[in-house]
C-alpha cells in the first residue's frame, strides 16, 4: 500500500483554519504533540483517507461556529465521509489507550446501485473500491498485530504499554484482566 494510493485528510480542521492535507506519518504524529485550546494536548485525531480512482477529489464545507463557545472562532472546516475511510487515531491519556479504528461507508447505506453511487451534484464514487481498499487497510493493521484483546488487534507499542500496566479501554488491564489478552 503506497502514499501514493491515498491521499490523508483532516475529517475537521481546527477553528479558523483550511483542511489540511497530510503527506507523512510524522507530520500526523506531531499533531498529538500540538497545544488546541485551552493549552492541553491533542488526544485524538480524526483523519479521511481518499483513496485514488474512488471518485472526484474531495470538497470541503466550511460552517460557522459560535464565537462565544469557539474562542472567538467564528467558523470551521468539513472535509466530506461518504466515499472516504475514516481513521481515528487515540494517544494515551492518563494511562489508559482506546482503540484506533478505520470506518467506511457500507454500499447499502450510501444507496450505491452495483458499487457506484450518484452524489447531489452528479460526482461519482465507486464505494466498492474505496470499502476494498479499507480492507486492504485493514488486514495490512492485523497483519502487524502481535496480540489480541477481545476481537481487537494490539500492534506493538500498544503490547509494550499493556506490559507496563496500561489499561485499554477503561476495561481491561493486566492486573485485572490478564486472560483478556491473547497473543496471535
Amino acid at each position: 500500500m503506497a502514499t501514493e494510493d491515498f491521499q490523508v485528510y483532516e475529517l475537521y480542521s481546527e477553528p479558523g483554519k483550511s483542511i489540511r492535507i497530510f503527506t507523512d506519518v510524522d507530520e500526523i504524529l506531531a499533531e498529538f504533540e500540538v497545544p488546541h485550546e485551552g493549552g492541553n494536548r491533542r488526544h485524538a485525531i480524526d483523519l479521511n483517507l481518499w483513496v485514488h480512482g474512488s471518485g472526484p477529489r474531495p470538497q470541503t464545507n466550511r460552517f460557522a461556529l459560535d464565537p462565544a463557545k469557539s474562542h472567538g472562532h467564528t467558523w470551521r472546516e468539513r472535509c466530506g465521509a461518504a466515499g472516504f475511510i475514516q481513521l481515528y487515531l487515540e494517544r494515551p491519556v492518563e494511562e489508559n489507550l482506546h482503540y484506533c479504528t478505520t470506518n467506511t461507508f457500507s454500499e447499502a447505506r450510501l444507496g450505491a446501485n452495483d458499487g457506484i453511487r450518484t452524489g447531489r451534484g452528479g460526482e461519482i464514487w465507486n464505494v466498492r473500491h474505496t470499502n476494498r481498499f479499507s480492507g486492504k487497510l485493514n488486514r495490512m493493521i492485523k497483519a502487524k498485530a502481535i496480540a489480541k484483546i477481545s476481537s481487537v488487534p494490539v500492534l506493538p507499542g500498544a503490547a509494550t504499554l499493556w506490559e507496563e500496566g496500561y489499561c485499554f479501554y477503561n476495561h481491561w488491564s493486566k492486573a485485572t484482566t490478564p486472560d483478556a489478552y491473547r497473543l496471535s
